[in-house]
């Protein structure tokens, strides 16, 4: 469900509440080693591909994704709770500089990047938390244009989110660019979560220093889910959400 009001809490660590949008704060959050999304990845990971000038496939053979979509696809896509479809889920931990590709259910592909990866708590709305940015360019095929990633290209706001997305398969990395200072805007800016009603609202940047004023594009101060995403993708492309189950 994406609606009701969560707490999450493990041994040793302070309780996260999540609202009812799926937008987490405050807070550590140790989860065990089977779901917990801020684990080191394990020996072994495929590291991400280096990016060149021809983008390899990325579409794994027989996932059902893609314009043939295989029998067995169809069933997934059958209880899907995501307007993204999954690709091929991976543990490896993302990077800074780490291109990543979604893929709609139109069949084309929207792209991100990971701009901060495993920030430390001190510096993020949650440990581990890595910051990102999702553009609006959309392809028929998964391989972009980088000059089409930049900031001046966002679908929605900057955001926080754990590697849910990666391992779940909606995020799938294709590639990694060191980044430069035109690759990212000249000044990032988070809502935080008012205490009070009667309070002012509070901007930040992404190091949680406060800002004297809201600048655009603003986006939200707290770790979101792959749903939360799901969803205002879905909003800014002008597609109806999944439904809540």
């Amino acid at each position: 469900m994406r609606g009701p009001i969560l707490a999450l809490a493990a041994a040793g660590s302070s309780t996260v509440r999540c609202s009812r949008d799926w937008v987490c704060r405050s807070g550590s959050l140790r989860q065990n080693a089977k779901s917990d999304p801020f684990v080191p990845a394990q020996a072994g990971d495929p590291e991400s591909q280096k990016l060149d000038k021809s983008f390899p496939s990325v579409v794994p053979t027989g996932s059902g994704v893609g314009r043939g979509l295989a029998q067995g696809g169809r069933i997934l896509n059958m209880i899907a709770r995501t307007n993204l479809r999954a690709l091929k889920g991976s543990n490896a931990a993302p990077k800074s500089g780490d291109i990543f590709v979604m893929q709609l259910p139109t069949d084309d592909y929207l792209f991100g990047r990971v701009i901060l990866a495993d920030a430390p708590l001190e510096r993020a709305p949650m440990p581990g938390a890595n910051l990102i940015y999702i553009y609006d360019r959309r392809s028929a095929a998964p391989k972009p244009e980088v000059s089409d990633l930049r900031p001046g290209r966002l679908l929605i706001p900057p955001l926080w989110t754990n590697r849910l997305p990666w391992s779940k398969g909606y995020f799938l990395t294709i590639g990694n660019r060191t980044l430069e200072k035109f690759d990212l805007l000249r000044q990032h800016c988070f809502s935080r979560a008012r205490l009070s009603p009667t309070k002012p609202a509070t901007f930040v940047d992404e190091t949680g220093r406060t800002l004297a004023q809201r600048t655009k594009p603003c986006g939200e101060w707290g770790l979101v889910s792959y749903r939360w995403i799901d969803d205002h993708v879905s909003d800014a492309l002008g597609m109806s959400r999944v439904p809540e189950t």
